[in-house]
């Protein structure tokens, strides 16, 4: 009996020692309020404006070679005609390829952006953990909880350290 008592308060220490505290974070919202988010979306527009102004020599050729078959296709040879289409064909793949390219590079221009704000929200992360002394924290953007004690939600102590402020509810809201 004297056994099992021990056993039991060695099993209970031994898991108060291994309690976490474990928190969430909003860090969508978060980024969605930092300042720097603008500076963000102003040099990724600049960056697609530049990319489409590249791109639109080969939408122009592609778009005149297009109307020429197409407003000259009765009086071309079969021979020519062919070699039209074959000629449309190539340029409609090199303008898809190039697209493609675009769309790669603009989110490679995004992510490079938003590294910084990245960076900047986990150090705020890092400090409110060990201020709080967290051991874990889940992000809510990232996974669906039936509930979650707001208690834990370290969403406004991430913004009250990177002196970001949450928007005043609409007044339908309240």
């Amino acid at each position: 009996m004297k056994t099992n008592i021990t056993i039991v308060f060695v099993l209970l220490l031994a898991f108060t020692g291994f309690a976490q505290k474990v928190g969430t974070i909003d860090s969508q919202l978060i980024l969605s309020k930092m300042p720097e988010l603008k500076n963000v979306q102003e040099g990724l527009q600049q960056y697609n404006t530049s990319l489409e102004t590249q791109v639109q020599p080969t939408v122009t050729a592609y778009q005149t070679l297009l109307k020429e078959y197409q407003d000259n296709q009765q009086g071309y040879s079969e021979v020519v005609r062919k070699r039209m289409q074959d000629s449309i064909l190539k340029s409609e793949a090199n303008l898809k390829r190039i697209q493609q390219n675009g769309a790669k590079m603009i989110q490679i221009k995004n992510e490079e952006l938003m590294r910084p704000l990245y960076l900047k929200l986990g150090d705020a992360i890092k400090d409110v953990v060990k201020e709080h002394g967290y051991t874990q924290i889940l992000t809510l953007d990232g996974n669906t909880f039936a509930y979650v004690d707001p208690n834990y939600d370290i969403t406004q102590l991430v913004m009250d350290k990177l002196g970001i402020k949450m928007d005043e509810p609409a007044a339908e809201d309240k």
